[in-house]
């Protein structure tokens, strides 16, 4: 009985001792590190409540892709691109935006660039802090980053100059430094008779001088360089007088001195009434003589979102002289309610020809419910454009044609 008690002893002492052999386990714990979306680099909101929230606590792995995207630059520059993408959504800050930024010039991401320079360089506080004050998420911008911006932008033809040119009027930043560095940037390349070259200057006036220049010969210039349509020769008929573009109207920028805004103060309808907004589209210019040009353009009183047929316009011939003072003007086509003209123009004569329009009830503005059951002529206009830009008529609308003086009155200015 001894030796099974033996055997059962060193057994026990194996299963202890080789126990105690193992190694022991180790378990590795993986943390997730928070980061910034790579699609909210340039989300102001998204980049403040990540900076408030982590600081610079991810600054060795941040630097360590920096040093990756050093290295890449030489040989690959879109690979440099994204590492350092990648350090800013560890830790976004302001050198390594300027350092990205560098980088997408020497690959002209410049509409790239326009978003990181928004986030650098203006007031963010409507996307952040919601209060009155003014907040840059990574300070106010000094005058290199508003001037790098002022050339990207400029860069792609975008209409953010006059607000750029404000925030940096705001911040201090000298305007004239800034004028100066633009006109001699070889990236732009302007020269002093181009329209760049103009409206760059334009945005450095004072409120006084913006004035000066928008009624003035420079500017009505302008005007005449932005109609494209000049033959001497055209037709605005039934299918044409509803045409308006309401979407080059609205989608120019107020501060871009080649904006239809700005060609305003050349209409007699603003001259009139200087406080009302015009709504209006040009449509085309001719040249009547050395000294005089002619240009015939749309105002539109529709209702919003009224049917093409039920639009309410009218087209307005000018004569101008050679710095942009109104000469006469009449209006040559017109659709309103019961009232339809249409104009037909050959080397300065014109015919203006007059129709009644029949409706399935009542005519009403606003009442959408309706329309059209037919269109009669009802008589015609002769006029003719004198090389003094004088508007006579020609042949004198006949007995029976209905008196239709009110749409065709020749206005002095």
């Amino acid at each position: 009985m001894k030796k099974p008690l033996k055997l059962l002893w060193a057994g026990a002492c194996w299963l202890m001792l080789s126990g105690c052999s193992k190694e022991p386990k180790t378990e590795v714990i993986i943390q997730k590190v928070p980061v910034l979306k790579a699609s909210s680099l340039y989300k102001p909101e998204m980049v403040y409540d990540y900076r408030e929230a982590h600081g610079d606590f991810h600054e060795e792995m941040a630097t360590s892709y920096l040093a990756k995207a050093k290295e890449a630059e030489a040989t690959n520059l879109q690979k440099a691109i994204y590492f350092t993408k990648r350090a800013i959504t560890l830790q976004p800050t302001l050198d390594y935006y300027k350092q990205l930024a560098a980088l997408l010039h020497k690959t002209e991401q410049y509409d790239e660039l326009m978003s990181l320079y928004e986030l650098l360089v203006f007031d963010q506080a409507d996307k952040t802090t919601k209060k009155d004050t003014p907040m840059y998420i990574f300070g106010k911008p000094d005058e290199e980053l508003v001037y790098e911006f002022l050339v990207v932008n400029l860069l792609v033809n975008s209409y953010h100059t006059g607000q750029i040119v404000e925030e940096a009027k705001k911040q201090g930043v000298s305007l004239e430094n800034l004028k100066k560095r633009l006109l001699a940037d070889q990236r732009l390349q302007f020269t002093p008779t181009s329209s760049g070259y103009q409206q760059v200057l334009f945005y450095f006036f004072t409120e006084k001088g913006k004035e000066a220049y928008i009624r003035s010969e420079a500017n009505f210039k302008q005007l005449l360089a932005s109609i494209q349509d000049s033959s001497s020769s055209f037709e605005i008929g039934q299918k044409d007088v509803p045409q308006f573009n309401y979407e080059k109207f609205y989608q120019d920028d107020y501060a871009d001195f080649s904006s239809p805004h700005f060609f305003m103060y050349f209409l007699p309808e603003k001259k009139e009434k200087p406080d009302e907004w015009v709504v209006f589209d040009l449509k085309r210019k001719v040249k009547i003589s050395p000294e005089v040009n002619a240009i015939v353009y749309a105002i539109d009183s529709s209702e919003l979102g009224c049917p093409e047929e039920m639009r309410d316009l009218y087209y307005r011939l000018v004569t101008y002289g050679k710095k942009g003072e109104v000469l006469q003007s009449m209006i040559v086509a017109r659709q309103s309610g019961e009232s339809l003209s249409t104009l037909s123009y050959d080397k300065g004569k014109f015919t203006v020809t007059d129709h009644k329009r029949t409706w399935k009830k009542p005519y009403a503005k606003n009442d959408f419910d309706n329309y059209l059951v037919k269109t009669e002529k009802t008589g015609e206009h002769r006029f003719e454009i004198q090389p003094t830009g004088k508007i006579i008529p020609v042949v004198a609308p006949s007995p029976e044609t209905p008196d239709s003086t009110s749409n065709h009155s020749i206005s002095p200015e």
